[in-house]
């Protein structure tokens, strides 16, 4: 677990930086590719979360509140998806609307599930180096 909890801090930090730092490039050589910098981090945090949802160990408060309002999100997405196939444009308007609100918030929410990461990575660490140091003595 201390190893997966590593690898996810990093692969987070990485693919936030990226994003923070593509966002000029792209704006100004690529904006039409602008917002798909939005899946892209939310596809690999949202794969981070299902596996951390599934482990057994106690989840922070930051990582619910990631939870509460992304997960959403990525329902309103295939929603939409599905009302736009079957051509229902209430539930599109709906699934739009859901859709633009994370367009301010999933930033912010990208950059608190990062910290999250870290948090539980250095809890898990420290907890592991306290065990090993009793366990020498």
């Amino acid at each position: 677990m201390k190893r997966f909890f590593k690898t996810d801090f990093y692969i987070q930090a990485c693919t936030v930086i990226c994003a923070i730092v593509l966002l000029p490039v792209v704006y100004l050589y690529a904006p039409n590719y602008l917002l798909l910098l939005y899946p892209a981090v939310g596809l690999i945090q949202l794969i981070s979360y299902l596996i951390r949802l599934s482990m057994h160990y106690k989840k922070s408060q930051l990582f619910r509140i990631y939870g509460i309002f992304m997960i959403p999100v990525w329902l309103a997405l295939v929603m939409g998806i599905t009302a736009l196939s079957i051509q229902s444009k209430s539930l599109t308007t709906i699934c739009l609307w859901i859709l633009l609100a994370a367009l301010v918030f999933s930033p912010v929410m990208a950059i608190i599930y990062a910290l999250d990461c870290r948090k539980v990575y250095k809890a898990t660490h420290y907890k592991i180096q306290k065990f090993l140091h009793l366990v020498n003595k």
